[in-house]
């Protein structure tokens, strides 16, 4: 069962500022910032765990749960998530006399909240309710929508060839071939996001998720990070133990971050070359060939946070999971417009 309190309303404040530059005739660069910071967003706690030093006194039976008489947890959605995002952004715009355009887009982000463990969970997160009721400052970290570096650059070019180009074609056969070609390019290259790891070693105090403990020293990615090996399983450990009032070892909770991983970035290109070929003063032919992902380069999904690939413990560690993207597609098409 979960309860909702709406004691106090989420709130969200933006703030930008933007220059702008003709540092050329028909070249345009802007620089950009954008800020928001929301307050008062839905954590969401489990109020049937107790804590963690009462387990180390042996107060961690059934009956010792605040809700003894239920044997699952009980979700409190709260007000008390803040969450803070920062980008630079740099735009460039050219536009040349023979028919090339070129836009490019640069994004440098940081977004960060205090405990992304609400109503609703984007990206990887491994659980909707926070890992530790009792000291919440243990889950913040990165957003889950966090992406650090983004580049999306789209070109347009007129191919010079034809009536009336630059290498000009007089006959109307010929030019109705090979001459008013067109092509169009898409690229986008960004960081990959950002995912919880965990471990199955659970402190006994009825939650149901924990981390592991960083090790200091140890890079995230192993050397050559491949689909078959990610993520280093070297640069976390299981929790370490302390012992209980009778001297037994229990695990703590573990001194990772939450969405402490990152996983591989996308890179894709998209092309496309068209043509109209035109009949009387009405009537045309649009032709048009695409390819997505021309460079047939895969972006891999990132397994969930409670498998065996980002559990720490677990022989298949630091594996990568499906590609998210389909191989490099072809397509064309005709249109008659008349």
């Amino acid at each position: 069962m979960d309860i909702v309190v709406f004691s106090k309303f989420p709130m969200l404040q933006q703030y930008n500022l933007s220059l702008q530059y003709e540092l050329l005739p028909n070249l345009l660069v802007e620089g950009s910032y954008a800020g928001a910071r929301g307050v008062h967003w839905v954590q969401r706690i489990d109020l049937n765990q107790v804590r963690f030093e009462d387990a180390l006194q042996g107060r961690n039976t059934q009956a010792d749960r605040p809700f003894n008489f239920i044997a699952s947890g009980e979700g409190l959605d709260q007000p008390s998530v803040s969450n803070w995002y920062n980008s630079a952004n740099l735009k460039i715009e050219r536009r040349f006399s023979r028919g090339f355009a070129l836009l490019a887009n640069y994004t440098i982000s940081h977004a960060t909240d205090s405990g992304g463990a609400g109503i609703s969970t984007y990206g990887n997160q491994a659980n909707t309710r926070a890992m530790n009721t009792y000291n919440l400052r243990q889950d913040h970290g990165l957003s889950s929508l966090d992406i650090p570096r983004k580049l999306a650059l789209s070109a347009n070019y007129e191919i010079p060839i034809g009536s009336g180009k630059a290498l000009n074609i007089r006959n109307r056969f010929l030019n109705q071939v090979i001459g008013g070609w067109q092509t169009n390019g898409i690229l986008i290259v960004r960081s990959g996001i950002a995912t919880d790891v965990t471990t199955a070693a659970l402190p006994p105090v009825f939650g149901t998720i924990n981390r592991p403990d960083r090790v200091s020293g140890q890079p995230m990615l192993v050397p050559n990070a491949g689909f078959d090996q990610y993520f280093n399983p070297a640069a976390f450990k299981v929790p370490a133990t302390v012992p209980n009032f009778k001297g037994v070892p229990i695990p703590t909770f573990g001194n990772a971050a939450r969405m402490v991983l990152r996983g591989p970035g996308q890179r894709n290109l998209d092309f496309s070359i068209f043509k109209d070929f035109r009949f009387g003063e009405k009537s045309r032919v649009e032709f048009r060939a695409e390819s997505f992902n021309l460079t047939n380069t895969p972006t891999f999904n990132l397994s969930s946070p409670t498998s065996a690939a980002l559990t720490v413990g677990n022989s298949g560690f630091g594996k990568l999971a499906s590609s998210q993207t389909v191989g490099r597609q072809l397509q064309g098409g005709l249109k008659l417009v008349w």
